[in-house]
């Protein structure tokens, strides 16, 4: 195995490691139609409902073949939502979390309102640490001009409410992130 598989190797397993103990459920795939077939199975046990996905992810024909997206209309549409898919940019190893950019609110709320919520993440898009992090970020912001840039690390948890700890008030309740293996440039 050359050296950069094995770094590679060591970044996902230590991202799944860390989201995991973050409270997320990692679910792995090969490509997008790979992802679609993982999310449509999990769904099975959510119920019916709306699947909500931000608009680059309606475009691509390897999910819409499986999954019944649609876009995002408003808050109530999002929030009422069985739930939502979005992508994200990239994972953090050193803390398992993901990072997304989105430009419109609407977007973002995708991954922030929807109850149970599916990241989709390319396994080689993964970082080893905050300081990696924080350039990527800033090539987000400034190289791409991405609005609003968000960390999330583990479904919504707060202990605001008498300092219990309660999961899903403020954000998804649920987070899956589908890691995509082997993804292509045209996948993308």
């Amino acid at each position: 195995m050359s050296e950069t598989k094995t770094i590679n190797a060591f970044l996902k397993t230590r991202f799944m490691e860390r989201a995991t103990k973050a409270g997320a459920t990692v679910l792995e795939a090969d490509g997008l139609s790979g992802a679609a077939r993982v999310i449509a199975a999990t769904l099975k046990d959510k119920g019916e409902g709306v699947l909500v996905a931000t608009p680059d992810l309606l475009s691509q024909p390897r999910l819409t073949r499986v999954l019944p997206l649609q876009p995002a209309r408003d808050e109530f549409n999002v929030a009422g939502s069985v739930a939502g898919v979005s992508p994200g940019r990239f994972g953090i190893a050193e803390t398992g979390s993901i990072v997304y950019a989105a430009d419109s609110r609407l977007d973002r709320l995708v991954a922030m309102l929807s109850p149970v919520h599916f990241a989709l993440v390319y396994a080689e898009n993964i970082v080893p640490d905050l300081e990696v992090a924080g350039g990527r970020i800033r090539e987000l912001q400034v190289q791409e001009g991405h609005k609003y840039v968000s960390f999330v690390t583990g479904p919504s948890r707060t202990a605001d409410i008498e300092r219990v700890l309660t999961i899903g008030v403020q954000g998804p309740k649920e987070l899956y992130i589908v890691l995509i293996n082997g993804a292509s440039e045209t996948e993308k």
